[in-house]
């Protein structure tokens, strides 16, 4: 209270003001500080304090000095008589050249005055290619060099090209109808998800990290069948294709298209990225299906890292290297294979026989539940913002992350962005969040877990066991007693509304909104999850009594019980998901749909089960016996389940 009287005595100072909040806040956080109410308008970047006038301030919050509001009040004066004396010049990078203030707007991600100055270097230059070719695609090769080099971050590059993206809007009137003339470009990439698969963060990162490197790109979208990318990269004349995929059914997916590419005689060179992707499975699954080249890409930088190499003048010397490292990762899989460590399956399960039983509880509410609109304030307290920061490629543990030294500017700036957007989201219920729940009778029969839906008929979930010699080797059917006991099933979304909120922001050239509306909407998913849980826990099951827990503490897992979701390590078949949306009746409820690849449209949702006593585990590797009577006990074919669970095989 002493400070903030302190602070509205140098009300017209905002110079003092805003650094004494700042601080203020900063060091509240710092110690511990459980509520604050703050004005965002008088909040400014901590490490932006001019040194003198931080150093003041800290004086009076810390109470450092016994003249400390002195000092801090004759410096206000200096700053309010130099104010009053020097000419007031609001952005100072304006009196600059034309070239560097393109330069600005395009490293700062300011879009404020860019159309005005594209259109200066049309009248300047004579031609809006001119423009493109000496103002624009310089900044965007400096911003993207320095992505590459890490001193630029992901949301900064995603808004320097909506910056990008405004200019060339404002220039296309004066672009020659059917004129030969096209901007300058490294290459022409034709980039897609792949059949099945619906999400698209990834892709859309990758398409803007790309663009900003000077690659023309075609965007076909998601669910994209291998035939069209394949026909659609032949008619626009595409240098390389870039695949990708979030779920395992998605290594299938693009292995069709490799094979397409090699029916047809063709040798492009593909890229794949994804969460599933990796160098090993590329090597060994991808790669041999096709004569041209197939890389893996760890991330949005290294794209056009590869590009770059593949597509320059010792471009054959880079393909030699990636095909005689993919034939090194082969051989080395193959000798793992033939001395891999895992114990019989038979064996696996007389082990487990002596295991402590689990002691089931009887649910309050047993049935289902629909929550048809939930609030998105109620599930907004559940978000872990650790993995928000991480998806932009700053990563680090909130709120800590918030103060690093190298990232804690740009990760208050992507924060106070997360926050405004979000902000929106729930005032002007942009997102509908949706959820069906239940508690079914259930029974575990060896690896079997029976449930019994509200007609009176059992459903098998068959689960997988860990054969790894020196784990514990575990199935999700330990945790389920043979007799009378009980499981939770889910399906929740915050994805009802986010196509057509990204489709709004596109349309406005406004990629890192579409992005930024992504990531929010995948965390307040996660966020949902964790609050339809613990109303679970309390008030359908009931077995979790005493004191709420706080949002932090459920976030931390610090709760009896687990929610498991399919496609996750102890449950890695995707497949599952038909068995819990027919018991849920989710499709008649709900806004969720399943993809013939069991995907859930939309993307951001989570399905799976919850257990009243359960640890998160990894399947791990599976041998052959499994995976043969795993097929019989689901009633699917081998071949099928080896491309349901292809990284467990």
């Amino acid at each position: 209270g002493g400070v903030s009287n302190l602070s509205f005595a140098f009300r017209g100072n905002n110079a003092v003001r805003e650094a004494m909040h700042s601080a203020f806040l900063y060091h509240a956080i710092r110690a511990g500080m459980d509520m604050g109410i703050v004005n965002p308008q008088m909040v400014k970047i901590y490490s932006e304090i001019e040194p003198e006038l931080l150093q003041r301030v800290e004086d009076v919050i810390l109470c450092r000095r016994a003249d400390a509001a002195e000092r801090l009040t004759e410096y206000a004066q200096q700053v309010r008589a130099t104010a009053q004396t020097e000419p007031q010049v609001p952005d100072a990078w304006r009196t600059g050249t034309l070239a560097e203030r393109i330069g600005h707007a395009m490293l700062k991600g300011v879009a404020d005055y860019i159309e005005q100055d594209a259109l200066e270097g049309y009248e300047a230059l004579g031609t809006p290619m001119a423009v493109i070719d000496t103002l624009l695609m310089p900044a965007m090769e400096r911003v993207g060099t320095l992505f590459g080099e890490g001193k630029m971050f992901l949301p900064q590059v995603v808004k320097t090209a909506r910056v990008m993206k405004r200019a060339v809007a404002a220039l296309t009137p004066y672009i020659e109808q059917g004129s030969a003339q096209t901007p300058h470009n490294a290459g022409k990439v034709l980039i897609a998800t792949v059949k099945g698969d619906v999400h698209d963060i990834g892709k859309n990162i990758v398409a803007v990290v790309m663009a900003c490197n000077g690659y023309e790109i075609k965007d076909l979208g998601v669910m994209v069948e291998s035939q069209r990318i394949v026909e659609e990269a032949v008619a626009w004349g595409a240098d390389c294709i870039c695949l990708s995929g979030l779920i395992t059914p998605s290594l299938d997916e693009m292995a069709h298209v490799c094979e397409e590419l090699e029916r047809r005689a063709l040798r492009l060179p593909v890229i794949i990225g994804g969460a599933t992707t990796s160098d090993l499975h590329t090597a060994v699954k991808i790669a041999p299906v096709y004569s041209g080249l197939v890389i893996h890409s760890p991330n949005a930088s290294r794209n056009s890292q590869i590009l770059a190499q593949l597509l320059g003048p010792d471009g054959q010397l880079y393909a030699d290297k990636v095909r005689a490292d993919q034939q090194a990762l082969r051989s080395d899989y193959l000798r793992a294979e033939r001395t891999r460590n895992l114990i019989p399956i038979v064996e696996v399960r007389k082990a487990r026989k002596g295991a402590a039983p689990h002691l089931p509880v009887e649910p309050l509410h047993p049935g289902r539940m629909v929550f048809p609109d939930f609030d998105v304030a109620d599930a907004e307290p559940y978000i872990d913002w650790s993995f928000f920061f991480a998806a932009w490629g700053l990563k680090g543990r909130y709120p800590e992350i918030l103060d690093h030294p190298e990232k804690g500017a740009e990760a208050r700036k992507v924060f106070a962005d997360a926050e405004a957007l979000l902000a929106r989201i729930r005032d002007e219920r942009l997102l509908t969040l949706q959820a069906a729940v239940g508690i079914f009778p259930a029974r575990a029969e060896g690896d079997d877990i029976w449930i019994t839906d509200q007609k009176g008929r059992e459903r098998r979930l068959a689960m997988l066991r860990n054969q790894t010699r020196g784990e514990e080797n575990r199935s999700l059917a330990d945790c389920i007693a043979p007799h009378s006991d009980w499981i939770g099933c889910f399906a929740v979304t915050a994805g009802i509304g986010l196509r057509e909120l990204c489709e709004k922001f596109r349309a406005e050239g406004d990629d890192y909104g579409a992005i930024m509306a992504k990531l929010l909407a995948d965390r307040l998913t996660e966020a949902f999850a964790e609050a339809v849980h613990t109303f679970v826990r309390r008030q359908m099951w009931g077995y979790e009594t005493g004191e709420p827990l706080t949002p932090q503490q459920t976030v931390r897992g610090q709760y009896r019980g687990r929610r498991m979701a399919f496609g996750y390590p102890a449950s890695p078949d995707h497949s599952l998901k038909r068995e819990v949306f027919d018991l849920l009746s989710v499709e008649m409820t709900t806004g969720m749909k399943l993809t013939e690849n069991y995907m859930i449209d939309p993307g951001e949702a989570l399905c799976g089960l919850m257990f009243a006593d359960a640890d998160y585990f990894s399947v791990g590797t599976i041998d052959t016996k499994q995976l043969l009577d795993y097929a019989r006990r689901r009633g699917m074919e081998v071949e099928e389940i080896k491309k349901l669970i292809p990284n467990n095989i």
